[in-house]
């Protein structure tokens, strides 16, 4: 399969068993899962998503909602649902994840046996922090700096955060005015992972993730913050290749009736 924009595959797999679409975090890009496909077993094939606005895609405009940026990635990642496949998604990627599952469902196409959701309090909790992407830049930079997972080396250079503030605005717009719509709970494993200091998504407001799915449901705790996926690497990968290695030896498809009444609704 080959590779796209919006689908990296750096070490291409074709022998794999299944798949790992690993979403960037808000300010993030595919290149920071790009050691993830030496470290992980070879029967995993690890594909990075690109979202406009990044890296090689800088002059493109980034997504500002939920809803646009989610329509467009299912319609990308649809020729590599061949084969069983997971979503890991972390902070901004782990609601983007829950609702590319939730897309990939209604659109009949074949759903994620696992969603491997970090750093993300449960899609139904209320926001409990305030809105600012819509701040002025040195608000904005004072409350990302408070978060405490930038690394310096782009807050402390001025070239730097000319490319890389406008990304990381355009994410914190989809987070900020993200609503949450009550559908039937997904069927795959839902795998949450929290940092046990992470004062925005808390283990305790990762284990509601159970509520959004009639699946199996683990909640993993890492030592550290927000961006414990930087400083607890090997114990992540424990957990992705433990759940990976379960999979079924095919995708999840979406159940018949359910999926005769979606091709007669939009053939209307």
């Amino acid at each position: 399969m080959r590779a796209s924009a919006w689908v990296r595959i750096p070490v291409p797999r074709p022998a794999a068993s299944a798949r790992l679409f690993c979403l960037p975090f808000a300010g993030g890009s595919a290149s920071f899962y790009r050691p993830w496909c030496h470290h992980l077993k070879e029967s995993i094939e690890v594909c990075l998503i690109q979202p406009p606005g990044r890296e090689d895609r800088h002059t493109e405009p980034a997504y500002t909602h939920s809803q646009t940026i989610v329509e467009a990635l299912i319609t990308q990642i649809g020729p590599f649902l061949d084969r069983p496949f997971a979503l890991y998604g972390h902070s901004l990627g782990a609601l983007l994840a829950f609702e590319t599952a939730r897309a990939l469902r209604a659109a009949d196409l074949p759903e994620p046996s696992v969603l491997f959701l970090g750093a993300h309090r449960a899609p139904h909790l209320p926001m409990m922090r305030r809105v600012f992407y819509n701040l002025p830049d040195d608000e904005l930079l004072a409350e990302i700096k408070h978060l405490n997972g930038t690394p310096s080396a782009i807050l402390e250079d001025s070239e730097m955060l000319r490319y890389w503030l406008p990304i990381m605005r355009a994410d914190l717009q989809i987070c900020d005015t993200y609503e949450f719509a009550e559908a039937l709970p997904l069927r795959c494993t839902i795998i949450a992972n929290a940092g046990s200091g992470d004062q925005a998504a808390s283990p305790e407001c990762m284990q509601d993730w159970r509520e959004h799915t009639t699946g199996a449901f683990a909640l993993h705790i890492f030592p550290g913050g927000h961006f414990f996926l930087r400083t607890a690497q090997d114990s992540l990968f424990g957990i992705l290749e433990r759940y990976m290695g379960e999979l079924p030896s095919h995708p999840l498809r979406p159940p018949e009736a359910r999926g005769a009444a979606g091709r007669l609704h939009s053939g209307e």
